[in-house]
């Protein structure tokens, strides 16, 4: 993980050590000059700026970037909100200087014109309360403006680690985010997605220390991007199992295995657990159907699961392919069910030597942890860290902002997705991507944070409405086209690999980079 996600405590810590070496005021100048060179490159000469400043260091931020901006010749207003002053110490200087540079501060911004850019300066990461009262107020008119309209830090209202509006109550909703010494998990899950817009980061000159959580990002799956030697043969790439579809269900198996085999497994053998299953796939005719059941111990991955419903003969293959203990495990769909439902499945997950992995949604999850989906929303990574534990396995917690946990506590957030995946089926085809980069030998967390970043790449390059069968097709494109980038880049003697993005080679083809760097960039 090349980007950080550091929990407010994390950043506190931070900022205190901080404090100890560095002049008081020192992190809000910096910050205030990152913000003002950011915007700057979305005004035209003399553009027109109106910030919103709370009365915490989060408002100090605004007035020092309205400070920097004025010195630059722009026309900017602060509007105060919250007090008639502000209350933090460094947030009381920083409006003190840009009072003593003449410039103008209001109480109310209705009666301001229009602005090219609106900011939003009012609480950043130390709100965590619904908003009301003057700052409900400014939040509405924010929302309205017809301006390019910037969050400092986290938009007002967002709760920076879960991504959920404090007390449901909407905040401000932006076209770009400005993160501080570290990006927040909550602009990239729930709400956030949408609330955040474009996220940028300024580190501010520090060295960030690596949590235990981040973005999964290309350092964290480059492997898969290695060219293929010449010298192989399917056997080289190994054997998928999928296992499911029964009756009526047929087709979350076809999509499973489809996947498997497009993101390179070698073969891929198919278990169909209905009664009248079909001897061919004519839309796929590589796939192998097995006439009977499989021995599954001799395969190099299994995916149980897809459709493959819950009764005696389904809880059977499960429980076969739970003995398989040298056998690396996905479950997903059905299989989750049948585990929510006979805990003492879940126990026997722990003594499993080979590598397990569960891609739950966050209704599967909640049956998993016996908890409600609410609970489970309200704080995805805390979750996705509890079923690991709970488990030992692998967990891939589907949502905006899928989260990925290992039984270590390390924790990603995926930066990858669309609305697209709202669909019939794409858990199926990530399964199947899982299953299919286990079977070709990749480590766990490579093979896993590849699958995932990736469907969620192909989703974002896709054209609504797209099917789910079309997303896998579109993954293996994708790859293609890393893995090509990757050679030429090699060729060329560069490393393709960004610490923040991906590798663009024409625009709309692959995910955008999921946080822009400015300011000074510590390694």
């Amino acid at each position: 993980m090349s980007i950080s996600l550091l929990t407010l405590d994390d950043l506190r810590d931070v900022e205190r050590r901080q404090a100890s070496v560095l002049e008081s005021g020192t992190l809000m100048e910096r910050a205030g000059q990152d913000i003002a060179s950011r915007l700057e490159r979305e005004l035209p000469p003399k553009g027109r700026v109106t910030i919103l400043c709370g009365t915490g260091n989060n408002g100090g931020d605004g007035f020092t970037a309205a400070r920097c901006l004025k010195a630059r010749g722009h026309d900017v207003i602060c509007v105060l909100v919250g007090g008639d002053e502000p209350k933090a110490e460094d947030a009381k200087r920083a409006f003190a200087a840009w009072q003593a540079v003449g410039g103008k501060t209001v109480r109310e911004p209705d009666s301001l014109g229009k602005a090219d850019i609106v900011v939003d300066a009012m609480l950043g990461i130390g709100g965590d309360r619904p908003i009301r009262g003057e700052i409900l107020d400014a939040t509405i008119w924010y929302n309205v403006q017809n301006s390019l309209k910037v969050s400092i830090d986290v938009p007002t209202g967002l709760n920076a680690e879960t991504g959920n509006w404090n007390g449901r109550i909407q905040g401000c909703r932006s076209d770009m985010t400005i993160a501080l010494l570290s990006a927040h998990a909550g602009l990239f899950m729930n709400e956030g997605r949408d609330a955040a817009g474009h996220v940028c980061l300024s580190e501010l000159d520090v060295s960030i220390p690596l949590p235990l959580q981040g973005l999964i990002d290309e350092a964290d799956y480059g492997h898969i991007l290695e060219p293929r030697p010449h010298f192989c043969h399917k056997g080289t790439w190994g054997t998928a199992a999928i296992v499911g579809g029964d009756d009526g269900k047929i087709g979350a198996a076809i999509l499973a295995s489809r996947a498997a085999l497009r993101l390179g497994a070698g073969r891929v053998k198919t278990e169909f657990l209905a009664s009248d299953a079909p001897a061919v796939d004519p839309g796929c005719p590589e796939l192998m159907i097995a006439e009977s059941p499989l021995d599954l111990a001799s395969f190099s991955a299994l995916v149980v699961g897809p459709g493959m419903g819950t009764g005696e003969k389904s809880v059977k293959r499960l429980l076969d392919a739970i003995h398989c203990e040298d056998t690396p495990l996905v479950l997903d769909a059905d299989a989750l069910t049948i585990l929510a439902e006979k805990p003492e499945l879940q126990e026997e997950l722990l003594t499993r030597r080979a590598m397990t992995v569960l891609t739950p949604h966050p209704l599967e999850a909640a049956k998993l942890l016996r908890n409600k989906v609410e609970e489970v929303q309200s704080n995805r990574i805390f979750w996705a860290r509890e079923l690991a534990l709970q488990t030992g396995a692998a967990i891939v917690l589907k949502g905006t902002g899928t989260v990925v946990s290992l039984r270590s506590g390390h924790a990603w957030v995926n930066p990858t997705g669309s609305a697209a995946l709202a669909t019939a089926g794409t858990g199926d085809v990530l399964s199947g991507m899982i299953g299919s980069f286990i079977a070709q030998g990749y480590d766990l967390t490579t093979a896993v944070l590849g699958a995932v970043w990736l469907h969620g790449a192909a989703a974002q390059c896709a054209t609504m409405p797209v099917l789910a069968d079309e997303l896998s097709s579109r993954a293996a494109t994708a790859l293609g086209m890393l893995r090509r980038a990757k050679l030429r880049w090699a060729e060329a003697g560069s490393d393709p690999l960004s610490s923040v993005g991906t590798i663009a080679l024409q625009p709309g083809q692959l995910a955008p980079a999921p946080v822009e760097m400015i300011g000074k960039v510590r390694h």
